[in-house]
């Protein structure tokens, strides 16, 4: 997906980049197996490292080659995330050890980045490409300066994933035993933090989360503005607040969903303060999913005995409840919260059901055969689209002129 959603580019057998708004294609062609690939933030580009040992740089809109760069044969390379402007790409070559960084626009070679002595496993780049981030298998992490493409740091590190704060000031390396933040400037340590899972930051770099699979614990940390030098010796102190993580939707409502211990109580956070603001109780059994309205006005909470509940989050009261809902996987609503989708399953079929959120009434029913893996409400709530197994589709969900069902 093109960082501003003009476009989307579906790889397998074939490449084929979509326009977004109309569904048009912009590009098809034949491709071979493709191990990787990245788009540009605007679209006007995508890389992809090809099965016969080439990284090549297509233009989106006339579907032709811009250039291509040979890579040593076997190598297992890697597309590095790409600046806001989309002007130079970085590819790494775990054979060589080497980075090379390239001109999109011109296909020149800026730079060839070299100093790990192993192989390069993970890497970043910050949100305004000022700086790039490695990770290599001879235990250290090197920041690299975009404006020069030198060395800014290198740090004992043996990271094996990497990320950088949305807002640039601090990039985390995380392994099997720990996740330490570091201050992007100096390379200095700012906090470390035991285990390590999958990690994400606050978009002003004031907190970052980190969710331990084994434990399915998920812990949002503060991240102390300079360094502290005691950081390393002594043992950090506990997390500001912990939840059981249980599917908890992607979107950003303003607050944080999550489900209390006792697995029947919903809390919504404050994510600046960590403080429970609402708590949302009365389920009888186990809450499975929280799915929220991206405004942050509802959220849906589908449990264990089948029974789908559509909180107004500002009154803390169900607007609507749904029974026999066993089977429902997947589950989206409308930003107006004026209807909800839920996704079931019917033997090999896929049943999508629309309802009325004010009278719980049924709108709608779609079935497809195959599995539905996705299920999205458009942000103005006029269509809904899902993924399966076997076709993307969209639809229409407004009513027909005159009342009825939704096309």
């Amino acid at each position: 997906m093109a960082h501003d959603s003009s476009s989307l580019a579906g790889i397998g057998e074939r490449v084929t980049v979509w326009e977004i708004g109309t569904g048009r294609v912009l590009a098809d062609g034949d491709s071979s197996p493709i191990p990787a690939a990245v788009a540009a933030p605007d679209g006007s580009w995508l890389a992809l490292i090809s099965a016969n040992d080439e990284a090549q740089v297509w233009d989106t809109a006339t579907g032709t080659l811009r250039f291509a760069v040979p890579l040593t044969p076997g190598c297992r390379a890697l597309l590095a995330d790409v600046p806001a402007d989309g002007s130079w790409l970085a590819i790494t070559d775990d054979r060589d050890r080497t980075v090379r960084v390239w001109d999109t626009r011109e296909g020149t070679l800026l730079a060839v980045l070299a100093g790990h002595t192993d192989a390069i496993h993970s890497r970043a780049v910050s949100p305004d490409g000022t700086w790039l981030v490695t990770a290599g298998r001879d235990g250290t992490v090197r920041v690299w300066d975009t404006a020069t493409w030198r060395t800014r740091h290198v740090l004992p590190e043996s990271g094996t994933a990497l990320l950088s704060s949305p807002d640039g000031t601090w990039l985390a390396a995380g392994d099997g035993d720990s996740t330490r933040i570091r201050d992007a400037a100096t390379g200095s340590m700012r906090t470390r933090v035991p285990a390590f899972g999958a990690f994400a930051g606050a978009s002003d770099g004031s907190w970052f989360a980190t969710l331990d699979r084994f434990e399915a614990v998920l812990r949002v940390w503060d991240i102390p503005a300079r360094h502290d030098s005691s950081v390393a010796a002594e043992p950090p102190q506990p997390p500001k607040r912990v939840d059981r993580a249980r599917h908890t939707a992607a979107a950003d409502p303003g607050w944080s969903p999550t489900v209390a211990d006792d697995g029947h109580t919903v809390h919504l956070r404050d994510p600046a303060t960590g403080q429970v603001w609402a708590s949302l109780s009365g389920h009888a059994t186990a809450v499975d999913k929280c799915v929220p309205t991206p405004d942050g006005s509802h959220v849906v909470t589908i449990c264990a005995d089948g029974d789908l509940r559509l909180w107004d989050t500002a009154t803390r009261t169900v607007r609507t409840l749904l029974t026999g809902q066993e089977s429902t996987q997947l589950c989206a609503v409308d930003p107006d919260g004026a209807w909800l989708a839920t996704d079931s399953r019917d033997g090999d079929d896929a049943v999508i059901r629309l309802w009325d959120s004010a009278t719980g009434h049924l709108l709608h029913t779609g079935r497809f055969y195959g599995q539905i893996s996705e299920l999205v409400a458009g942000p103005n709530g006029a269509w809904l689209a899902w993924r399966g197994t076997h076709a993307t589709q969209r639809c229409s969900a407004q009513p027909r002129t005159g009342g009825g069902s939704p096309s």
